[in-house]
């Protein structure tokens, strides 16, 4: 099963809705994924919440230090010293505190920036159990492990109690009989109660009928910070040529989506596909921007 990403402007004919990505599936012989060239150059899953590159963390954070009342208080102070008429003080007794506070300001934002560095790399490199395909229908669904960093929109994860959701995806189908499943998301709002979501009707009947789908496409919203926000649609296609398929539509809403950063809670075994990844994920949309932290009396 190939998948292939593409641009859609709608959910439906009906319905204005800003860009969104689509992933189509076509079948190659077993059910089995093969990524494309359109999807491979789809946004990856790989975060990174550092600020600064070895070239501009000199330059910017030495800068940022100026916005220190006391840094530039001593800095006035130790000009003052050059001039002879004025002077008070050995320059280089004045010199040596402002080099010191400013070198102790630099060294904090480096020991924060390494500490982003390294939560970055565990997060990208945490395992998961991506679905690689079926022999045939009614065989066990393969799978296989790997890290946060390579999902792709349209892999199918396989998730477990207590798993950490490493992209905003859609469940699919729950070990449930009626199909819920509940998730804790207080990474993203605070709340640590259970909220209940349900998966998707027709897959929670018989997953494999997506794997084995001639295609397949997902279409949902342009990313945007709203977690509690979300409507799509998935369609199947299960006969018919390129040029003319008929596909079975399925909408999609806030029941089943569960954002990145959310924990599976006492829901046994699920199948959720990826829809949003790295920096379009709602977790990193709430990220906001970066500002300098100061006391109020160095304001």
């Amino acid at each position: 099963m190939s998948v292939r990403l593409k641009r859609r402007y709608s959910l439906r004919s009906s319905t204005k809705l800003p860009i969104v990505p689509t992933v189509n599936t076509a079948l190659t012989g077993d059910a089995a994924f093969h990524p494309s060239q359109a999807q491979r150059q789809a946004p990856g899953n790989k975060i990174k919440s550092t600020h600064y590159t070895p070239l501009t963390f000199v330059p910017i954070v030495l800068l940022l230090q100026f916005k220190n009342v006391v840094v530039c208080f001593y800095t006035f102070n130790t000009i003052m010293q050059f001039i002879p008429a004025i002077s008070t003080n050995s320059p280089l007794a004045s010199m040596i505190p402002t080099i010191f506070i400013i070198l102790v300001g630099m060294g904090k934002e480096l020991y924060l920036e390494i500490k982003r560095w390294r939560e970055d790399k565990r997060i990208n490199s945490l395992p998961c159990t991506t679905v690689t395909g079926c022999a045939a229908e009614g065989a066990e669904i393969n799978c296989s492990e790997g890290e946060v960093q390579n999902l792709r929109v349209g892999d199918i994860l396989r998730l477990d109690d207590d798993d950490y959701v490493p992209a905003d995806c859609v469940l699919l189908q729950a070990s449930q009989e009626n199909g819920q499943a509940f998730t804790m998301t207080d990474a993203l709002d605070g709340e640590r109660n259970f909220k209940s979501k349900l998966v998707l009707p027709r897959c929670q009947k018989d997953i494999q009928q997506l794997l084995f789908a001639r295609s397949l496409r997902l279409s949902v919203p342009e990313p945007n910070p709203d977690i509690y926000d979300f409507k799509g649609s998935i369609q199947y296609s299960f006969t018919g040529s390129d040029e003319g398929e008929e596909f079975d539509n399925e909408d999609m809403t806030n029941l089943q989506f569960v954002p990145r950063g959310s924990t599976i809670k006492f829901s046994g075994q699920l199948y959720a596909m990826v829809v949003y990844t790295g920096l379009e994920t709602k977790l990193m949309q709430n990220l906001g921007s970066y500002t300098f932290k100061r006391s109020r009396m160095q304001q």
